[in-house]
């Protein structure tokens, strides 16, 4: 038994406690013996000689042969009609040895391993021991693929799968799928590669719902990420592209589907006080799935194939605070006592209707870039007419994944410095060469109006919109040959209504069938709180006096931590259909839950680096006296609007991290309720950011949409020159001769003939959700 603590140990250095648990066995022998405990013998030289197949100190090939020999031992006393289940389980662990060992002849080992396995399957029946016949199928199935019998493996690998299921065994049937699915993968036998492929990725799914830590949720999603790709690229193969799609939806931001999914399901019959509960629980939930502080903890390490285990007492449950609000909703649901409500239903890994999210004149255009550089990357252009959703892949070789990489290493590295300003005009041109996008609009329709853009990793801190293409008048179709008239310009001058953006499309579905309230409020803003944005309280100023007689405003002082958590404060939030942040924002890379929305007071040094927000400039905040972090919007924010605008810094960037999961401001205030979030993609000139705000409410009209008014409200500021500008400010806003004489002033610090032209002062700012 001490041996086996040894042998399962997770304390301590692996090779040394395999020395231990070799010696603990060998004293146990001195006892054992095969004349007087010939079955307690048997058991230990059985341990004996999986312990020596693990090994890890001394010469491999010599203790495989201790191993081997241990196992033939055993075999003396463990007989077919003594002890069969002991006799399979022996000639498991021998057929492993012999299919791992380095002496004598490979094939003729091969052969002995393949002999024991099926003597195995003679008492290991799929009736009598389903799980260890199934087990021993996979073993015999990776025997068969090493001496070449690839038709015999694959049946082995699926005979395996009939019992290792994702419901019944989902890590034993991500291993045996993957294990299919890379066999058959590198055939090119793309039916086979996708049924281990499906098997395993449903199995990761399948443990992602049982998984309660984030990260185990997290980390089991990242480890299976190569299924992915590989999925896809087979799928492609056969022409399977809706189960392309689908494999590239299943891999996004599924933590942030997952919370979307939990907010919109109610108990029927919980009373209003019961569902204020819930709902102020599911978003304490949500801010702690992304915590990343919190450390998972070990599982016990489960027993060697073949190993006889300890029978060892249950250790004490763990708590943390995720599992102690994940207890208090559980006793809240039972406290409702609710039977048509399922606590543990799950989302479904299908497809939305894209019929509801698409129209004849619209299209969707999705990336995703592999874990695997060797796949490349795909793109996904969606359209849907006549009742019928097509689905356009387009690939990226090798080269051209490699390519993007090493523009995202050059496009990042200097991020915040006066190089990455000056180099982003030229860097964005390059990158809309990288990406290919006349090729990739080959397939809108015609005329295409709209598209809404859904990236994937590194994609998500660029500004696609703004990339510029070959097109033809504005509204015009993109692709297909250059004609008379067209003209180099940004990809949003393709489409008259516009380009938005969304984390995925599954998203996209659960944002626009989120139940909706119709708010009772036209507008809140918060105003220049640190009093240090001049052109922000011209913003507001200019901006407020189209929702007379009641916006509701915070300004300077006013908008401080306090005042923000009052309960009048938060039903104003909650009843507004617009909400307007003109402040100072910062993306924290360390900790993107403490990105934050600059508030009022007084912010000394802050005592802890995790509530630190550090701007270009070098200065510090403390986002717990002086912030609104996206980690409170998620806990305490509750919104019925259509539309917020965060007219700050760096509110748009986030961590996707490699499972995409889409941590930032923007989903933070999607989760809280926002149909829309209009953020920006990296520091902001406070000048150009004021006057594109205000010429935007000028472009909303009940007759378009936020997207198209932030499209026309960009290309008015790009092209004006500094007499139109000068102009509107002394028509449209009745600006005083010295207002004019201010701005005329600050107008000589830009390019004389269009000031905003370039990317740097309109690009930042984009349309994330529904319009």
């Amino acid at each position: 038994n001490l041996g086996l603590a040894y042998g399962n140990r997770i304390r301590g250095e692996r090779g040394e406690n395999l020395e231990r648990a070799i010696s603990c066995y060998e004293a146990a022998l001195k006892v054992y013996t095969p004349s007087a405990y010939p079955e307690d013998w048997a058991m230990t030289q059985n341990n004996l000689g999986v312990a020596y197949r693990d090994r890890i100190r001394g010469e491999r090939g010599k203790n495989l042969e201790r191993a081997i020999a241990c196992s033939e031992a055993a075999l003396k006393v463990y007989t077919p009609s003594a002890y069969p289940e002991q006799w399979a389980m022996t000639q498991n662990n021998l057929a492993a040895a012999y299919q791992t060992r380095i002496r004598g002849e490979r094939g003729e080992n091969l052969e002995r391993a393949i002999r024991c396995y099926e003597a195995a399957l003679t008492v290991y029946t799929p009736s009598a021991y389903p799980e260890k016949w199934a087990g021993t199928q996979n073993n015999l199935a990776a025997a068969y693929q090493e001496q070449g019998q690839a038709a015999a493996a694959i049946l082995c690998y699926k005979a395996a799968l009939e019992i290792r299921t994702p419901s019944s065994f989902p890590l034993n049937c991500l291993t045996t799928g993957r294990n299919l699915g890379n066999f058959a993968y590198h055939r090119q036998d793309w039916e086979n590669a996708i049924h281990g492929y499906d098997n395993a990725i449903r199995a990761v799914e399948q443990s992602r719902d049982w998984a309660t830590s984030p990260q185990t949720k997290q980390q089991l999603l990242a480890d299976a990420l190569p299924l992915y790709g590989r999925m896809i690229e087979a799928c492609l193969h056969l022409e399977r592209y809706e189960q392309a799609l689908l494999t590239v939806e299943r891999s996004k931001a599924r933590t942030f589907i997952e919370l979307l999914h939990n907010a919109n399901r109610l108990p029927e019959n919980a009373t209003p006080e019961q569902l204020e509960r819930y709902d102020q629980l599911n978003r304490e939930i949500a801010a702690l799935q992304y915590a990343l502080d919190e450390q998972p903890q070990p599982d016990p390490r489960d027993s060697q194939p073949g190993q006889r285990s300890l029978d060892l007492p249950n250790p004490a449950p763990q708590t943390n605070p995720l599992t102690d609000l994940l207890a208090q909703r559980q006793a809240l649901l039972a406290e409702i006592n609710d039977p048509t409500f399922n606590e543990f239903e799950t989302v479904k890994p299908e497809l939305p209707d894209f019929s509801q999210l698409l129209t004849p004149t619209s299209a969707i255009l999705e990336w995703f870039l592999p874990q695997d550089p060797k796949l490349g990357a795909y793109a996904f252009l969606i359209t849907h007419s006549h009742g019928h959703t097509h689905i356009h892949p387009h690939r990226y070789s090798p080269d051209q994944r490699r390519a993007l990489d090493e523009f995202n290493q050059t496009y990042n590295h200097d991020y915040r410095a006066a190089s990455w300003y000056d180099a982003l005009e030229a860097r964005l041109d390059h990158l809309a060469q990288l990406l290919d996008l006349p090729q990739l609009l080959t397939h809108c329709p015609n005329p295409c109006h709209h598209l809404i853009l859904i990236p994937h990793l590194y994609l998500h801190l660029f500004p696609l919109h703004a990339l510029t293409v070959t097109v033809q008048p504005v509204g015009a179709q993109c692709a297909g040959p250059i004609p008379e008239g067209a003209s180099i310009a940004p990809l949003q001058d393709c489409f008259t209504q516009g380009v938005r953006y969304a984390p995925s499309c599954q998203i996209l579905a659960y944002l626009q069938n989120r139940p909706r309230t119709t708010p009772t409020a036209p507008f809140f803003a918060v105003q220049n709180p640190t009093q240090d944005l001049h052109y922000a309280d011209v913003e507001i100023d200019l901006i407020r006096p189209r929702f007379l007689p009641n916006p509701y405003i915070l300004k300077h002082q006013e908008a401080n931590k306090p005042a923000f958590e009052q309960p009048g404060t938060r039903a104003q939030l909650h009843n507004s259909e617009i909400v307007h942040f003109a402040c100072h924002g910062g993306f924290n890379s360390a900790n993107p839950l403490n990105s934050a929305l600059i508030l009022a007071g007084d912010s000394p040094a802050p005592p802890d680096d995790a509530r630190t927000l550090t701007f270009r400039n070098g200065r510090r905040f403390d986002t717990e006296l002086q912030g609104l972090t996206a980690a409170e919007i998620y806990r305490n924010l509750k919104l019925t609007c259509r539309l917020v605008i965060l007219s700050a810094c760096e509110t748009g960037r986030l961590d996707s991290g490699i499972t995409d999961e889409y941590i930032g401001l923007a989903n933070a205030l999607l989760y809280a309720g926002s149909g829309t979030v209009v953020d920006t993609l990296w520091s902001v000139d406070d000048f150009a950011t004021a006057f594109l705000s205000v010429r935007f409410y000028e472009e909303l009209t009940p007759t378009r949409t936020i997207t198209q008014a932030l499209q026309s409200a960009t290309t008015w500021l790009r092209t004006r020159t500094p007499a139109q500008f000068l102009d509107w400010c002394k028509d449209t806003l009745e600006f005083s001769r010295d207002d004019l004489a201010r701005c005329q002033l600050r107008l000589n610090r830009y390019d004389r003939q269009t000031p905003f032209s370039q990317r740097l002062y309109w690009s930042a700012f984009r349309a994330n959700g529904l319009e």
